[in-house]
């Protein structure tokens, strides 16, 4: 009895070592929610431990640059001119606690806020300032 308690000890406490472990690949970071809260831990590329069941790893994102092509908008310029401006954007996160947590679809918040930007600036030119 004492061989099969001991043998249920070692695949327990091995599984649960096997599970803290956490390999983070080279240009990403990864955040750590203990017991599920944001403890301020972020995890670097490389090797990673996390305590078993009390932090889990919830988010891991490139910190690389990246593309967001935004489609061809209409805009209207200061001299009430139609035109079209295609645009591309080059990002990448710089807080990843604020990417998580503080919005919902990154990508699309993203797209919304430089068509956004591309109208009101369009609309502060003349035709031949574009």
């Amino acid at each position: 009895m004492s061989q099969w308690f001991l043998l249920v000890f070692l695949a327990l406490g091995g599984s649960s070592l096997l599970g803290s472990v956490k390999i983070i690949n080279q240009g990403n970071q990864a955040l750590v929610e203990r017991l599920g809260k944001y403890s301020g831990k972020k995890l670097e590329p490389g090797l990673n431990f996390v305590i078993p069941v009390i932090e889990r790893v919830v988010y891991q994102q490139t910190i690389r640059e990246k593309v967001l092509d935004v489609p061809p908008q209409p805009c209207i310029t200061s001299d009430n001119v139609s035109i079209t401006v295609d645009a591309v954007v080059y990002w990448r996160i710089m807080d990843m606690e604020k990417a998580y947590y503080k919005v919902e679809d990154l990508r699309s918040a993203m797209q919304n806020l430089v068509l956004t930007q591309i109208r009101a600036e369009m609309g502060k030119l003349e035709l031949d300032q574009t």
